[in-house]
C-alpha cells in the first residue's frame, strides 16, 4: 500500500478536511449572475505523519501540510516534509480514518498479520454482497464498471419499479436507484414520468468530473430515467481499501468537533504562511477594547475581563453576528470597570461564549466584539469606534461569522442538522487490484449554499464585516467554511455555491486591480466587466439597501468601512459625498426605490433628500443609456458631517446645486407601488395635437411620505437620449429660492417624445436649482 500511496501522491485524510474548487456556472433565476462552484473538499491539506513506532507518539507528531492544486505550489520546506512523511502513511492510515469520525460509522480495523488474508477475503465478501447478483454483473463485471475516480463510464440499466421494490431490502444499488427516483417524483419541474410499476424503463448511470479543471480528487454520479436527469450525487470514501483512490470525505456536521477546530488552525496557518494573493499578517495595536478570554487566575475556564490594552500589539479574533434586539449584556459607562475586572461567561449569550470558545481554540488571546468593546450609552465613543471598526476587522488575525445565528443567544457551535432528502447511500468500488471496497454517495443537494439565505446577511453592518476581514470562518446553518482573498474551503464534502461571484464577496480584489496591485483580468466579448469599482459600488449599494438597519442612522454609519476603501481608488481628490463617490456623482444620483419594497421614513434627518441613504428600501441603480446626454449641470455639491474625524459617519447638512429645467406635473394616484406624473405645462415637444392636454410618465417615490396624491411636483431632467430621458422629482421647499428636496425618480423609456421632454427646451429656461 505504501508504495500505492506514494504513486498517487495521496495522503489519508481527515474526514472533515475540506476544500473548494470553482465549477460550472449555472444561472437561477433569483440572484443574477449566480455563478454555480464546485469546491475540491480535500485538496487543499494532508495530514502527514511523523516517524514513530509508537502509535501515541506518531498521532501527536501529526502535521497538516496544505496540499498544492492548479493555483497554488507549497513551499520547498513544505514539499520535502511531504516527502520525508510518505512512508509513514500506511502504518496508521486505519488508525486516523476511525480517529477522524469518532460519531460516524466504524471504519474497518486493521487486521493483525496473521489473520490479514482472511479477513480481507471477508471484508470483500461483504461488500461484494451490497448488490443483488443481477447488479453485480451489470454494473461490476462487464466491459464498463462503475469506478469513479478511476475512469469515467456511462452504463444503462433496464428494470421497472416492482423489480426495485423487491430487491430494496438486500441490494443498495437497487434501494438507491428506487429512492432517487421516488425524490425526483416529487419535484414539480420536469415530472418523472414512468407509467405502471411493472413497466420497464431505460436507466443512465455515468461518472466523470464536473469542474473547469478536471481533478483527481473530484467525481460525480449521475442517474437519468428514461434521459431525464434523477440526480447528481457526490462521491466519497470511509473506507480504507478505496481512500487511496477516493480522496473526498463526507461533510462534517459537527462544527465543534476537534477535527474541525484542528481544521481550522490548519486553514488559518496554510493562509499566513503560504497565500501569495493575501495580505501578509502583521501584528497591529489592539483595539481601544478587547476581551481578554484567558481564564482568569489560570483556574476559573468560565471568566474572562474586559481590558484596555494601551497600544500593545498582538493577534485578536472579531465576531461578526446578529444582536437579534436589545443586547442582555452589554458595556454601559455604569458597568465598564465592572467587566473590567471580571466577567462569567455562565451569564453570557450563546453567541458571544460560542466565540470565546474558538478563540481559545485557535490559540489566541484576545477577541473584539462590539456590544462589549463599544460604550454602548457614550455617543462620542460609539462615534469614535464606528469610525475604526473597518480597521478593527481588517487587521484581524481571524474574523470569526456566525451566519446561522439569527440572535446573540442562538449561538453556533451546535452540530448541524443533515439536509433533509439527502440520504447518503454506500455501494461496492472495486480498486486496480481486484480488491472490493465501498463508496459513499450523497446528492449533491446536500452540499448547496447561498449566504444570502443565512440569517445574518440580512443585516446591514454584516456587509462591512464580511467584505473586509482577510481571514474568515464562517459558521453555516450546514458546515463550518473558509474565505479568505486567495481560497474558499469547506469542512468536508464539497459546495454548490448559488450566488452572485465576483460582485458580493471579492472586493479587495477589485480594489486592487482599481489600484493597478493586481492586472486588470481579460474579459471576453459581451462579459460584463465585474473589477469596474463604480459598477461594483453600485451593486454594493443595491446589496446593502435590501439589508435592515435597526437604527435608521445605521443606513450612514453601516457602509463607511467600505466606503473609506474604495475611497482610496476613486479619482484624486474625490471627496465622499453622502453615499455618492465624487468623480461619479451625475451618474449616482441616478438612483430609485423598488416600488414593491419601499418603505416608510423613519427617525430625522440623515442625509439629504438626494443621497440614497435618506430613503428607506431596496435601491435599484438602472443600467444607463448609453447614447443619453446630461440635462443639467452639477454646479457644487458639499456635505458636513457630524463629527470633523468621522468623514464617514453622521451627516449634519448636505446640499446639490444643478443647473437644469424644471417643469411642473401632478401626481394622478396616491397607490403603494409605481406612480404616474401627469405634465400639463409646457408641452411644446409633443408633436401631435390629440395629446396637448397633458402627458403621463411613471415615477417612482422615494418613501410612502412623498406620495403626495394630486399634488403639484417638478420635474427635473437629468440625461435624455432620442428615445429615452430620466430625471430627479421635487417637492418645493422655499420657492423663492428654488430649493427642492427630492422625492422620486422617474424614466421615460422607449417613446420617441423622449428627447423633447428632456433636452429640446430653449437654455433661457433653466435655472439654478438647489436640492437639499
Amino acid at each position: 500500500m505504501a508504495n500505492d500511496v506514494s504513486e498517487l501522491e495521496t495522503r489519508i485524510t481527515f474526514h472533515s478536511i475540506g476544500a473548494e474548487r470553482e465549477g460550472d456556472g449555472r444561472g437561477s433565476k433569483d440572484h443574477g449572475l449566480n455563478t454555480e462552484q464546485i469546491r475540491l473538499a480535500d485538496d487543499h491539506s494532508r495530514v502527514a505523519l511523523g516517524g514513530s513506532n509508537e502509535t501515541n507518539q506518531a498521532v501527536s507528531a501529526v502535521t497538516v501540510i496544505p496540499e498544492p492544486d492548479e493555483r497554488y505550489t507549497p513551499s520547498p520546506a513544505i514539499a520535502q516534509r511531504r516527502k520525508q512523511n510518505a512512508s509513514a502513511v500506511d502504518g496508521l492510515a486505519v488508525f486516523l480514518l476511525n480517529e477522524a469520525r469518532p460519531e460516524e460509522e466504524t471504519v474497518y480495523s486493521a487486521p493483525s498479520t496473521s489473520s490479514k488474508e482472511d479477513v480481507s477475503y471477508d471484508k470483500r465478501s461483504q461488500n461484494r454482497s451490497l448488490v443483488c447478483n443481477k447488479c453485480w454483473q451489470h454494473f461490476y463485471t462487464g466491459p464498463q464498471i462503475l469506478q469513479p475516480f478511476i475512469s469515467n463510464s456511462s452504463i444503462t440499466y433496464t428494470a421497472s419499479l416492482d423489480e426495485l421494490e423487491n430487491s430494496i431490502n438486500n441490494c443498495s444499488m437497487c434501494r438507491f436507484f428506487l429512492k432517487s427516483i421516488q425524490l425526483r417524483q416529487k419535484s414539480t419541474e420536469n415530472y418523472l414520468e414512468i407509467g405502471s410499476p411493472s413497466e420497464r424503463f431505460l436507466l443512465e448511470v455515468s461518472t466523470g468530473t464536473k469542474t473547469k479543471h478536471p481533478n483527481p480528487e473530484t467525481a460525480w454520479l449521475a442517474v437519468h430515467c428514461n434521459e431525464l436527469r434523477v440526480g447528481t450525487f457526490v462521491v466519497f470514501s470511509d473506507d480504507p481499501t478505496t481512500a487511496s483512490y477516493i480522496r473526498r470525505r463526507d461533510m462534517n456536521f459537527d462544527v465543534g468537533s476537534d477535527a474541525s477546530y484542528q481544521l481550522a488552525k490548519t486553514w488559518l496557518q496554510e493562509c499566513v504562511e503560504e497565500h501569495e494573493g493575501c495580505p501578509k499578517y502583521e501584528q497591529q495595536p489592539l483595539p481601544a477594547r478587547v476581551l481578554d478570554v484567558t481564564p482568569i487566575d489560570g483556574s476559573l475556564q468560565h471568566q474572562i475581563r474586559l481590558c484596555v490594552p494601551n497600544g500593545e500589539a498582538a493577534a485578536y479574533t472579531t465576531l461578526s453576528y446578529c444582536w437579534g434586539g436589545p443586547q442582555p449584556f452589554s458595556t454601559q459607562k455604569s458597568t465598564l470597570e465592572t467587566l473590567m475586572k471580571g466577567i462569567d461567561m455562565q451569564q453570557l449569550p450563546s453567541t458571544i461564549c460560542d466565540a470565546i470558545t474558538v478563540t481559545r481554540r485557535l490559540g489566541l488571546r484576545y477577541l473584539w466584539v462590539d456590544a462589549f468593546c463599544i460604550i454602548q450609552d457614550d455617543d462620542l465613543d460609539k462615534q469614535k469606534e464606528i469610525a475604526r471598526m473597518g480597521e478593527i476587522y481588517q487587521h484581524s488575525y481571524c474574523t470569526i461569522i456566525a451566519e446561522c445565528a439569527a440572535k446573540v443567544s442562538d449561538g453556533f457551535l451546535h452540530k448541524k442538522p443533515e439536509p433533509p432528502d439527502c440520504s447518503q447511500y454506500r455501494l461496492p468500488y472495486v480498486v486496480p487490484d481486484g480488491g472490493v471496497g465501498t463508496m459513499l454517495l450523497r446528492s449533491q443537494e446536500a452540499y448547496g449554499y447561498d449566504p444570502l439565505e443565512e440569517p445574518l446577511n440580512a443585516r446591514g453592518w454584516t456587509l462591512q464585516e464580511r467584505l473586509l476581514p482577510p481571514r474568515q470562518l464562517l459558521y453555516t446553518s450546514r458546515s463550518l467554511r473558509w474565505k479568505c482573498q486567495s481560497r474558499e474551503y469547506v469542512d468536508g464534502g464539497v459546495t454548490f455555491n448559488m450566488y452572485d461571484e465576483p460582485y458580493l464577496y471579492s472586493m479587495t480584489r477589485v480594489l486592487d486591480v482599481a489600484s493597478g496591485k493586481l492586472p486588470t483580468p481579460d474579459l471576453g466579448n459581451g462579459v460584463i466587466d465585474p473589477w469596474n469599482p463604480w459598477g461594483f459600488w453600485k451593486r454594493l449599494i443595491m446589496e446593502f439597501s435590501r439589508r435592515l438597519c435597526t437604527d435608521p442612522a445605521d443606513r450612514v454609519r453601516a457602509i463607511g468601512g467600505i466606503a473609506k476603501e474604495f475611497q482610496k481608488v476613486w479619482s484624486p481628490g474625490s471627496r465622499y459625498l453622502a453615499g455618492h463617490p465624487e468623480c461619479y456623482l451625475f451618474e449616482s444620483l441616478a438612483w430609485r426605490v423598488d416600488p414593491f419594497k419601499m418603505a416608510s421614513r423613519r427617525g430625522g434627518y440623515r442625509a439629504p433628500s438626494w443621497s440614497w441613504m435618506a430613503a428607506e428600501g431596496v435601491i435599484i441603480y438602472d443600467e444607463e443609456p448609453k447614447s443619453s446626454q446630461r440635462a443639467v449641470e452639477v454646479l457644487e455639491c458639499n456635505v458636513t458631517p457630524t463629527l470633523s474625524f468621522t468623514p464617514f459617519g453622521d451627516i449634519s447638512h448636505g446640499v446639490l446645486k444643478l443647473h437644469g429645467y424644471v417643469r411642473e406635473a401632478r401626481w394622478l394616484s396616491d397607490s403603494q407601488g409605481a406612480q404616474h406624473i401627469h405634465f400639463t405645462h409646457d408641452l411644446e415637444f409633443l408633436e401631435d395635437s390629440q395629446n396637448q392636454h397633458g402627458y403621463t410618465v411613471t415615477v417612482f417615490p422615494d418613501s410612502v411620505e412623498d406620495i403626495v396624491g394630486n399634488g403639484v411636483v417638478w420635474c427635473l431632467i437629468t440625461s435624455a437620449s432620442r428615445t429615452a430621458a430620466c430625471g430627479l422629482v421635487l417637492d418645493v421647499v422655499e420657492a423663492g429660492e428654488r430649493c427642492f428636496r427630492r422625492v422620486g425618480y422617474f424614466n421615460l423609456a422607449s417613446h420617441r417624445w423622449a428627447y423633447g421632454l428632456g433636452l429640446d427646451s430653449s437654455s433661457d429656461k433653466h435655472q439654478v436649482i438647489t436640492i437639499v
